[in-house]
């Protein structure tokens, strides 16, 4: 067995078996020959029997009204199964990432560009591999017949309910007082974990302020590891996010909460908005929930700069 991690904190797993070898990239994103290449030189032996991948997107993608953004995701996420594919040549592909369902009321819009199973079983026997959908519960061992178009037409229906009669879950509002004292503990966690040299660098205001639209609230708040959570002045500036008291405070609660809220796509970003200015924060957050801390993530960004430079001359 055999797992390596992707610099974004995604992992993949290949495990090899005197009868097979199986590659579970899952949402890895490995979207190059390349990429595919040094992977296969790592799990070595006679090749990929087995290829488990993901066939569509499973994060935000885009407003309400930008159906555009989420087929282009989908889209992608089909390149990038030929991609694999083509490069892996392994002698099935099992498409199981995701059947991700968006099912809340804040986030149930970006389901309408998400890939189904049977447009990965396309990509894949275009290329002349088989594909093998399975249904939960089933089993299927490597190299042994088994009716996919029978597991696909198990999916149907159930497609069609959560479309035409979807359950959509609803998250109660946290006071904009719980929210702000959730920011002073979010910012003296950042401080406390990342160090003197983080502690100096924050002098300097490396992280702008963002302005936050709590929709629920209808407020407009500004975050700066400075005031912390505070009502934001008056301005022209577009905020950079909308969303949700409850999925902010889920955010500042847990070093993981940013990659959440990216993952669940419960946001919006105004036009001219920059959500970056947001995301950053909890970047670093994240990394601290890894082990990595500040010193170690701008050395890191400071060797791929230089090594950037160095490619470029």
């Amino acid at each position: 067995m055999l797992c390596r991690p992707l610099d974004n904190g995604d992992s993949w797993l290949a495990v090899r078996t005197p009868e097979a070898t199986l590659l579970n990239l899952n949402d890895c994103i490995v979207r190059t020959k390349a990429q595919c290449d040094a992977i296969r030189g790592l799990v070595g032996g006679a090749g990929v029997d087995v290829l488990l991948t993901q066939f569509s997107y499973a994060s935000w993608a885009g407003n309400p009204d930008d159906g555009e953004s989420r087929r282009r995701a989908a889209a992608e996420k089909l390149d990038r199964v030929r991609v694999q594919t083509a490069s892996l040549a392994p002698r099935h592909v099992v498409p199981f990432a995701s059947y991700v369902w968006f099912c809340h009321e804040e986030n149930w819009f970006q389901n309408d560009g998400a890939n189904r199973v049977d447009d990965a079983v396309a990509a894949v026997e275009a290329i002349g591999v088989r594909a093998v959908v399975l249904y939960p519960g089933e089993t299927w061992d490597v190299g042994a017949p088994h009716d996919s178009r029978a597991s696909i037409e198990r999916y149907r229906p159930h497609y069609e309910r959560v479309a035409a009669s979807p359950e959509l879950v609803r998250s109660p509002p946290v006071e904009v007082a719980t929210l702000r004292t959730q920011a002073d503990e979010f910012v003296r966690r950042l401080l406390r974990r990342n160090g003197a040299l983080f502690r100096l660098a924050r002098r300097r205001n490396p992280f702008a302020p963002a302005r936050i639209r709590v929709a629920d609230h209808d407020v407009v708040l500004e975050f700066s590891l400075e005031r912390g959570l505070v009502p934001a002045s008056e301005s022209s500036r577009p905020c950079d996010i909308e969303l949700s008291s409850e999925a902010l405070s889920y955010c500042l609660q847990h070093e993981w909460g940013g990659g959440t809220l990216q993952v669940n796509g419960r946001y919006r970003v105004p036009a001219g908005g920059d959500v970056a200015r947001f995301h950053l924060y909890f970047e670093l957050a994240e990394e601290n929930n890894r082990g990595v801390t500040y010193p170690t993530l701008l050395a890191r960004r400071l060797r791929a700069r230089v090594g950037g430079r160095s490619t470029m001359t």
